[in-house]
């Protein structure tokens, strides 16, 4: 399961980025601690759907995008 975990991670680094995003801005918005952010791109934590939804809608990307696997 750590492996579905690491790109989802990988996946919402990707959209933060490409929003012009910190991690400090994600957490920020999303009221949630600068770790759990960085946990969370580094595969360490997994967040619900609703939340990864919630991620999905401030970066400006569909949530399913969050959960592909890129083949990396």
């Amino acid at each position: 399961m750590k492996n579905y975990y690491m790109f989802i991670g990988r996946n919402v680094k990707k959209a933060r980025k490409a929003a012009g995003m910190t991690q400090e801005d994600l957490a920020w918005t999303l009221d949630v601690s600068l770790s759990t952010i960085s946990r969370l791109e580094c595969g360490r934590t997994m967040v619900s759907i609703e939340r990864l939804m919630e991620i999905a809608q401030i970066l400006n990307v569909f949530a399913g995008d969050l959960l592909k696997y890129d083949g990396e």
